[in-house]
């Protein structure tokens, strides 16, 4: 048994190695920077110069804001990156990886060690988990935080202890203000404790004093802005009412596997979704661990949650339960190759195939961070901001991006905030003495900017200058200046 555990620590090993390769590989090229990334590192550097918050960036379906803890989080990391963009990459990659060995002892809690290894593998292999990893984005971070709920909450209830109950409720309310979506873990949480602790009178007060100190800036923004998040989400609740059915978006989770495991192709995401069912299916049939209940009432509680919810369907929205599914369709697995072990060696082959189909959706030869385009990433943002640093002087200017309907060019100004060199605002091109403009290849400029309200607000379409970036993107200076042809 001991030579056995040897064996599958080293196979972790790997596991944890390949999933630093795949996520820090190129990561100043690969990783995201749009709109998003850059009000999150714009909120985080205002942090920097001594404007405290307790909330940060709007959620995606109402006015309600989310919390800043991340911000708190993230903020040495800009120290250490000097305020560069892939602190967020760097932060995101660590908090991933270290998610590959929580799943693995929750995978060997739920069933044995080859759970832990499959689960952890899935995690460290997963392309969209790589590529959610590459980025500063609030909704990606609750992976880890998600892991380590689990994790404490198995514990808890496999020995009831003070401070593990603390922990535990802490780590609750810092989650929720990550993201709202992890309220299924709190759900979770205090349900597991009803229905499996023999200790719950005792563990849900301190759970719950827990769980308020976690929340507490939260909690504080509420109470001193009137229940301003409360408002906004009783408002959204009773503007949409839940769907009838979700019985027609059967299709979220065929997509959401293809992306998980299925390298990017509808058919092997289909193909997947039908034996994960047939898996659980199968499982009924069996006595189920502790852990494994957990996990199932995890699931559960979020599949609740999708089939009500008003909204589209992303695949971020079941991030928080990615582990516990992941970690039970493993022990399924594992539980079945145990009853027929004549099936090792074609699931084996399956998992082979599925991490050669995979390989593409890795990006590593992209040009590009996932969703900016063909050749256009930070490293362009970077060198079209320092050009403006150094060409503009002292006077009022603006700046747009037409590339990736980033107009208003908010990760252009994140990098002229960090050289203390701001524009104007974005109510105010037509202030401006100068307007900047990354522009996409091919642009046909003289519609741009008669349709383009960044553009045409300015007021001038001279050219007083322009600078090649990278791959046929370019750097416009415009100015109101009446200029006839300076040949540019």
């Amino acid at each position: 048994m001991a030579k056995l555990s040897s064996k599958f620590t080293l196979i972790l090993l790997v596991l944890i190695l390949v999933g630093v390769f795949l996520r820090f590989y190129k990561l100043h090229t690969l990783t995201t920077y749009l709109t998003d990334q850059a009000i999150e590192l714009s909120d985080t550097l205002s942090i920097s110069r001594g404007d405290l918050k307790f909330v940060g960036i709007k959620t995606s379906i109402s006015e309600a804001r989310n919390g800043a803890v991340m911000y708190y989080l993230l903020l040495p990391f800009l120290y250490i990156f000097k305020f560069n963009p892939i602190a967020g990459g760097v932060l995101q990659g660590l908090l991933s990886v270290a998610t590959i060995p929580l799943a693995y002892v929750i995978g060997k809690k739920a069933r044995n060690e080859l759970t832990g290894i499959i689960a952890s593998g899935v995690i460290a292999l997963s392309p969209l988990l790589v590529l959610y990893s590459r980025q500063t984005q609030l909704a990606y971070y609750p992976l880890f935080f998600s892991a380590a709920i689990l994790l404490l909450l198995v514990n808890l209830l496999g020995k009831y202890q003070v401070k593990v109950a603390i922990l535990l409720g802490l780590m609750l309310g810092f989650s929720l203000q990550i993201h709202y979506l992890t309220f299924t873990l709190t759900v979770l949480s205090f349900l597991s404790i009803v229905l499996f602790s023999k200790q719950s009178k005792k563990c849900l007060p301190i759970l719950f004093a827990g769980f308020v100190a976690g929340l507490a800036p939260i909690l504080l923004f509420e109470l001193k802005n009137n229940f301003f998040n409360t408002r906004m989400f009783l408002k959204y609740f009773v503007d949409h009412a839940p769907v009838e059915s979700r019985v027609n978006s059967l299709d979220y989770f065929q997509v959401l596997l293809s992306k998980l495991i299925g390298g990017n192709q509808p058919v092997l995401g289909l193909i997947v979704f039908l034996i994960a069912i047939l898996l659980l299916l199968y499982r009924l049939k069996s006595k189920f661990t502790l852990t494994e209940k957990i996990l199932l009432l995890h699931l559960g509680i979020s599949l609740i949650v999708v089939f009500i919810f008003s909204g589209n369907l992303v695949a971020h929205y079941l991030l928080p339960s990615f582990v516990s599914l992941i970690v039970l369709l493993a022990s399924s697995l594992v539980y079945s190759l145990e009853k027929y072990p004549k099936l090792v060696l074609p699931v084996a082959l399956v998992g082979i195939y599925l991490i050669i189909v995979n390989f593409p959706a890795y990006r590593l030869s992209a040009t590009n961070g996932a969703d900016m385009s063909p050749g256009w990433n930070l490293e362009g943002v970077e060198k079209s901001a320092q050009i403006i640093v150094d060409d503009v002087g002292q006077n009022p200017y603006n700046v747009a991006m037409i590339v990736d309907a980033q107009n208003q060019a908010y990760p252009l100004r994140y990098l002229l905030d960090v050289a203390k060199k701001p524009p104007l605002s974005v109510e105010n091109y037509d202030k401006a003495t100068y307007l900047y403009a990354v522009i996409v290849p091919n642009l046909n400029l003289d519609s741009a900017l008669d349709t383009i309200y960044e553009l045409n607000s300015f007021g001038g379409r001279t050219i007083e200058n322009k600078w090649e970036i990278q791959n046929g993107y370019k750097l416009y200076k415009f100015s109101k200046n009446k200029i006839v042809d300076n040949g540019l």
